[in-house]
């Protein structure tokens, strides 16, 4: 994966994607890891708080925004969160029918 140890990501802590990239990141890399929820991790998908337990030793920061209401405003939220922390966002657009999730 190169040298990562200056590099700084911010993940959306949820299934799918962002769960790989954290498992990814975390198992290949030195990068410092940022993981984000719109609420809690309490409230995200097992999924997701099983990655994120699984990869909490390389996680330097978790960021709980605190939303009580999971809804597309808490995610846009989230991703504000993100994306105005960051010099480039990585995007991993939905394929397939139209669904209610995914970039």
């Amino acid at each position: 994966m190169g040298d990562t140890s200056d590099a700084q990501f911010y993940i959306g802590g949820l299934v799918d994607i962002d769960s790989l990239s954290l498992l990814c990141l975390a198992g290949n890399s030195q990068a410092r890891i940022t993981v984000a929820a719109p609420g809690t991790v309490a409230q995200q998908p097992a999924e997701a708080r099983q990655a994120i337990e699984r990869c909490r030793d390389r996680i330097a920061e978790i960021i709980e925004l605190g939303d009580g209401e999971l809804c597309t405003p808490a995610y846009h939220v989230r991703n504000r969160y993100m994306a105005d922390r960051t010099q480039m966002v990585i995007g991993f657009p939905l394929e397939g029918p139209g669904g209610t999730s995914g970039t």
